[in-house]
């Protein structure tokens, strides 16, 4: 998954290089593995799989395989975890993330988990 984040001058995208994210900000010809802004005590297994933004700027990570999310408010920032409210299904289920100017919803591919919000 790529977000093109005009907020934070920066084009994310999800990759198997360190934790998931990779960044460019010259509009992909070069990039960057970002693990070092990511929290310490994220799980071994935690990978990016998709991202959104709200209206605000702010960047929204989600990892599919962990169930975790993470946002960060400018380009410069950590990313922080954010706490998920509710209980959705993750047995044969792969969510990515997607938003619009003020929500953020969680879509799984397959149909089954439904769309979350």
């Amino acid at each position: 998954m790529v977000l093109g984040s005009f907020s934070h001058g920066r084009i994310y995208l999800a990759s198997k290089e360190g934790r998931g994210i990779v960044f460019s900000e010259d509009y992909g010809k070069n990039w960057q593995v970002e693990d070092e802004l990511l929290p310490e005590n994220l799980p071994p297994s935690y990978r990016i799989s998709s991202f959104a933004e709200l209206g605000n700027g702010t960047v929204f990570g989600y990892s599919n395989k962990s169930n975790l999310l993470l946002k960060k408010e400018t380009a410069e920032s950590e990313w922080e975890p954010v706490t998920s409210e509710g209980f959705f299904p993750v047995s044969e289920t792969q969510y990515y993330l997607v938003s619009n100017q003020t929500h953020l919803f969680l879509v799984d591919y397959n149909g089954k988990g439904g769309v979350w919000y």
